[in-house]
């Protein structure tokens, strides 16, 4: 009958922050692991002996022994098959590189947080990987693409492998952060381009414009000069040439119309102001990290930058909506104060 081979390697893409309810949690998933692996390798160790014991009767190298002897015999076989290379090689270990270039390497991903050398390491990748018998499991995240878990269980037929396989996959996707903090990551440095062309080139055309453009109610003072000049100077105007001779000359009237909120639309105000700290949010993007040592604090402090910026999408958003209302008041209010 032909063994059913299992989809039992693959990686997972992400960004991560790696707390200690994490760290815990996948520890206990390998524990489980470990104590399927470990029935499976005394099964097999057992078997293994049968098949020697079998070969040495077949041999006759019982012949003429008694208990003793052959207990003493069947001793050498088990001793012999637990010193191969296939059962020999047994480990558990947690490797963390940090940014200084120490790695530690214990059991357990729980034993690294009270380590008193590793206090002030910032953490980078991590790898684990157990060997029990013919069973392996590795979980490696590559120094060369840190937003990626690569998860391997063999041997593949074991119906066991693929269960803890499942189990680690869907532990990497619970603790994996949202899709647009990934999209994020990726973005970032592109989206200054796109800040310029949309927002700030627009402004600076508008602005020139504004610059250059005239005001109605002074227009019509100057005009009224103009015509003065033309028709001749009479003395019953000398009283109306000196009045606009006085308004050009201080720029009266007041301006009967605000460029800002004229030119522009009102709610554009609202639209660059929190776009222009939407963008500068956006060149700090996420990262994984790994709650050991200095990673606990980075945590932290990860995880309170990225609510800040959760709450200013939501503001912008709601902002978009009722930008030109707010934009309006801020203007009554502009106006109030001056």
């Amino acid at each position: 009958m032909a063994a059913i081979v299992h989809q039992t390697s693959d990686y997972v893409k992400g960004l991560w922050l790696f707390d200690h309810e994490a760290l815990t949690q996948l520890d206990t998933i390998i524990d489980d692991a470990l104590e399927g692996f470990t029935d499976i390798r005394k099964r097999d160790l057992d078997n293994a002996f049968k098949r020697e014991q079998r070969e040495h009767e077949k041999d006759g190298r019982y012949d003429g022994l008694d208990n003793e002897k052959k207990k003493e015999m069947d001793k050498k076989i088990r001793k012999t098959l637990e010193d191969s290379y296939l059962y020999s090689q047994d480990k558990r270990a947690t490797s963390i590189s940090f940014t200084s270039g120490k790695t530690l390497v214990v059991p357990r991903f729980t034993d690294t947080f009270n380590k008193p050398e590793i206090q002030n390491e910032t953490p980078t990748v991590f790898k684990f990987e157990t060997r029990c018998g013919t069973c392996e499991l590795k979980i490696e995240m590559p120094s060369f693409s840190p937003d990626r878990l690569q998860i391997s269980v063999s041997p593949q037929e074991l119906d066991l492998s693929a269960e803890v396989f499942v189990k680690l996959k869907l532990w990497a996707e619970k603790k994996q952060q949202p899709t647009w903090q990934r999209y994020w990551q990726k973005s970032s440095g592109i989206h200054w381009p796109l800040w310029v062309l949309v927002v700030f080139l627009p402004w600076v055309a508008w602005s020139l414009f504004v610059i250059g453009s005239k005001d109605p109610a002074r227009e019509q003072v100057k005009e009224e000069a103009r015509h003065l000049l033309q028709k001749g100077l009479k003395k019953e105007d000398e009283r109306r040439a000196i009045e606009l001779i006085l308004a050009i000359s201080c720029g009266y009237p007041e301006p009967t119309w605000n460029p800002l909120t004229t030119v522009f639309p009102r709610w554009w105000l609202v639209f660059s102001t929190f776009t222009f700290l939407i963008s500068v949010c956006w060149s700090f993007p996420p990262a994984t990290v790994i709650g050991v040592g200095t990673g606990s604090v980075i945590l932290t402090r990860r995880k309170q930058w990225l609510a800040f910026v959760r709450f200013l999408f939501i503001t912008f958003a709601l902002l978009s909506v009722g930008g030109s209302w707010f934009a309006s008041l801020l203007n009554e209010f502009l106006k109030g104060g001056n």
